[in-house]
């Protein structure tokens, strides 16, 4: 194994990961707690945790031409087009709020 990556959620159901981003440096997952994961491909380490879905997030994949867009599908029946603040495609670390809350991501829905 050259990298584990935790925080995601799967247990009943078949999750769909991918590679993705610049020289594809990140992963992306969908989870059965309803949000979507961007790690880092080589660290493991945790970059996002998006929230907007309301059911098991089952498929995801990164646009290979536009690096800072991705989509996402769940089992709520929508599909959401999400994309990150830097358009060469790389990934900051979200901060936490003061109270350690993870700020909410805005991001475009597609139905």
């Amino acid at each position: 194994i050259n990298a584990e990556y935790m925080g995601h959620l799967q247990k009943r159901y078949v999750i769909r990961s991918c590679f993705g981003g610049p020289d594809q440096s990140f992963v992306l997952s969908g989870s059965e707690d309803s949000k979507v994961y961007v790690y880092h491909r080589e660290t493991g380490r945790k970059l996002l945790s998006l929230t907007g879905h309301t059911n098991v997030v089952n498929s995801v994949s990164w646009n290979p031409v536009y690096y800072n867009m991705f989509a996402s599908a769940s089992d709520d029946g929508v599909v959401r087009v999400w994309t990150t603040e830097q358009p060469n495609g790389t990934v900051e670390e979200e901060e936490e709020d003061a109270d350690g809350e993870e700020p909410e991501d805005e991001n475009d829905e597609v139905e």
